[in-house]
């Protein structure tokens, strides 16, 4: 079996969305996958905090489901589900 190790400079990502907001002057959407892609799904949210990034994307409802406590004052947008509608009903009354 073959393990490999992913390293992940955080103040790289930091730079990018700084860059991206000073070069375009529009808000941005950060898609947030799988914990993070094992990085931690709070510690890449507290990061987009500081950054104040507004919008944060989710592939699924589930995925939402496990990061909602940290997610006050973003956007929110989720991509699919089989229950995307009834699930995301709170979001748009």
């Amino acid at each position: 079996m073959i393990f490999l190790s992913l390293f992940i400079d955080l103040s790289t990502i930091i730079n990018n969305i700084k860059n991206i907001q000073n070069n375009t002057n529009k808000e941005i959407m950060i898609v947030l996958k799988n914990n993070a892609y094992g990085i931690g799904s709070k510690k890449i949210i507290k990061i987009l905090k500081e950054c104040n990034v507004k919008w944060i994307v989710y592939n699924t409802y589930d995925e939402y489901q496990k990061d909602k406590e940290y997610l006050g004052g973003f956007k929110i947008l989720i991509l699919s589900n089989s229950n995307l509608i009834a699930s995301c009903a709170p979001f748009f009354s």
